[in-house]
């Protein structure tokens, strides 16, 4: 019986410290996702496989973040009006895109750009903003970077390359912040 009593107490207590180490995990944050835009500034603009680069680049950084467990938002309208003003109009005003996504209910927003001055380089770039630090009076912004690509490979290889090179700086960022 004494044993009996000490396997059930045991038991309880592993139940507990389980549960409070549970509860001490936090949630993953919510990150708010505008959809990559290009920012085609060469002579030839917008070409049909531009496009579809963008759109890949887009996919394969949502979708990385998603495998990660990563909880993933569409933009709140206010976020899609402010975006259609400009071409890079939110890309450009982190502090708005910030405000925005916070208000909507998110943690972060992350904005991508493929910023393209020639035929023969784009430059797809990310931004993330801490939509709590906005609040404060703070840059909201906590990773800004970009990888290089030149446009004369049509590559889809090199472009999910580059969009998970992307999504896995954002993933380490978001995991420095935890600490």
């Amino acid at each position: 019986m004494l044993r009996f009593l000490i396997l059930v107490s045991g038991l309880f207590f592993y139940g507990l410290i389980c549960a409070a180490d549970v509860a001490s995990v936090p949630a993953m944050p919510k990150i708010m996702v505008v959809d990559f835009i290009l920012r085609d500034v060469s002579p030839l603009p917008d070409a049909p496989q531009e496009i579809e680069r963008v759109a890949l680049l887009d996919t394969v950084i949502k979708q990385t973040l998603a495998a990660h467990g990563y909880v993933l938002l569409k933009p709140c309208d206010e976020l899609l009006k402010a975006s259609k003003q400009a071409i890079s109009y939110l890309f450009d005003r982190p502090e708005l895109a910030a405000s925005l996504g916070g208000a909507c209910g998110a943690d972060y927003v992350l904005m991508g750009e493929s910023w393209k001055p020639s035929y023969l380089f784009s430059f797809p770039q990310i931004k993330l903003m801490d939509t709590r630090k906005g609040l404060k009076s703070e840059s909201p912004l906590v990773l800004v970077t970009k990888v290089q690509m030149e446009a004369s490979t049509l590559d889809k290889d090199v472009t999910v390359a580059a969009a998970r090179k992307l999504a896995l700086l954002v993933i380490d960022k978001l995991n420095a912040l935890k600490k």
